[in-house]
């Protein structure tokens, strides 16, 4: 491996490396940052996407250009003050789409049900799973129940993939 010295943009002393030929193959060096980090033509699942931290996300994939669905246990997402509406509107600029699905993620089999929806009416890759899903206990750490506690560690371990069979499809290969 070559070792090229670092020289100070304010001196003037010359320098003996040589050029890095890898660096003119990356796509880095030409592609705009935007598109470094586009999502345009795919979709995101977002556990806990009906209110606070899901939404705000989604919003972010929205930006990057990707379509979203947001999954969780409440009947709708929160919509008080237009939170969802922007989550549509921002996904509908860029030419994704948001939808949201009653989905309780300790559920296996209503898992990949909702997972068989998604990608059967998106027309877009599911290229990822943000796990935003949490329980809320306002309880003493002293006096938290072992039932409560088994529910908020089913919750995260659904979350984080761990419930046999519950995975995104890989695109096939053409």
């Amino acid at each position: 491996m070559a070792i090229h010295p670092i020289v100070p943009a304010e001196t003037n002393a010359p320098t003996t490396a040589a050029p890095v030929p890898e660096l003119a193959a990356a796509p880095a060096q030409s592609a705009p940052t935007p598109a470094l980090f586009s999502l345009a033509g795919t979709v995101t699942i977002i556990t806990g996407g009906g209110r606070g931290l899901g939404q705000a996300l989604a919003k972010g994939i929205a930006q990057a250009g990707g379509s979203i669905a947001c999954i969780d246990v409440l009947p709708e997402p929160t919509n008080a003050e237009g939170e969802w509406d922007e989550v549509v509107r921002l996904a509908g600029e860029v030419g994704g789409v948001a939808t949201y699905h009653v989905c309780d993620i300790t559920d296996e089999a209503l898992m990949e049900e909702t997972f068989g929806k998604i990608e059967g009416t998106t027309g877009a890759v599911v290229r990822g799973v943000i796990a935003c899903a949490g329980v809320q206990q306002m309880v003493p750490a002293v006096e938290y129940p072992m039932d409560g506690f088994r529910r908020i560690m089913e919750i995260k371990s659904v979350k984080l993939g761990l419930a046999p069979g519950v995975r995104p499809s890989r695109p096939s290969p053409s």
